[in-house]
C-alpha cells in the first residue's frame, strides 16, 4: 500500500490498541499480523501501544490500519470490520476516558431521547477533542445531529473513490446509540468524508423519537 505520511498529529495509545485487540478478535492474531505488515506497521507485531491515554500514535500510523483492512479484504469486506471493531471498541472507550466516565449513568437518565443523544454526541467530540488532536463538532437541525470531523485520524492523507472510509468512527457511533436506546441498527450515515473529497468527515444520526 501506499505509504502515509506523518502528520505531526496524535491519538491516544489506549484507543489505537484497543482498535487491535478487537480486529485480533474479528480476525485473529495472524490476520493483524498481517494487517500490520501491509501498513508498515511491524514493531506493534511484538508490542502493541501502550495501555495508556498518552498522544503517542500519529494519524497516519492509525489511518494506514484501517487502509491495509481495505487492502487485504476488499473495501466493503474491510470496512465491515472496521466497523465492528468500532463498536466494540465503544465500552471500553467509555470506561478508560475520564471525560465518558461522567456518562455512565445516561442510559437510564430519565430526559428525552433526543436530548440524551446530544449529550452523548457532545461528549463524544470533547473526549476526543481533549485526549487527541482530532477536531470534532455536534450540531443539529429539525430532524438529525451531525458529529462532524474536521482533523479525522481514520482517513488521514487517504484518497479514495469508493465511498466513505471512516467506517471504524462509524462503528463507534452506531455503537453509542445503541448503548443508549438499545433496539434496531441505527440509520447513521455518513455524508461527507475528507478522503473522498468532502470538506470534513460528517455523520448525520436521525434524531429519536420522544
Amino acid at each position: 500500500m501506499t505509504s502515509i505520511p506523518k502528520s505531526g498529529y496524535s491519538y491516544p495509545n489506549h484507543a489505537a490498541r484497543i482498535l487491535l485487540l478487537e480486529l485480533e478478535n474479528l480476525v485473529g492474531k495472524n490476520g493483524v499480523s498481517a494487517l500490520l505488515n501491509s501498513a508498515r506497521l511491524e514493531a506493534w507485531i511484538t508490542a502493541l501501544p501502550a495501555d495508556d491515554g498518552e498522544r503517542g500514535v500519529d494519524f497516519a500510523e492509525f489511518s494506514a490500519l484501517l487502509a491495509a483492512l481495505d487492502d487485504l479484504y476488499g473495501p466493503r469486506g474491510g470496512r465491515g470490520l472496521a466497523r465492528r471493531a468500532g463498536w466494540a471498541a465503544f465500552p471500553q472507550l467509555v470506561a478508560r476516558m475520564d471525560a465518558l466516565k461522567p456518562l455512565s449513568d445516561l442510559p437510564t437518565r430519565p430526559i428525552p431521547a433526543a436530548e440524551k443523544l446530544h449529550l452523548a454526541l457532545q461528549a463524544l467530540a470533547d473526549a476526543f477533542n481533549q485526549a487527541s488532536d482530532q477536531q470534532c463538532t455536534v450540531s443539529e437541525d429539525g430532524e438529525a445531529f451531525a458529529f462532524r470531523i474536521q482533523r479525522c485520524p481514520a482517513c488521514w492523507g487517504r484518497k479514495v473513490d469508493d465511498g466513505p472510509a471512516c467506517a471504524a468512527v462509524a462503528g463507534l457511533l452506531d455503537e453509542c446509540v445503541h448503548w443508549l436506546f438499545g433496539g434496531e441498527p441505527t440509520r447513521l450515515e455518513e455524508t461527507e468524508c475528507l478522503a473522498h473529497g468532502g470538506s470534513a468527515c460528517s455523520f448525520r444520526l436521525p434524531k429519536p423519537a420522544a
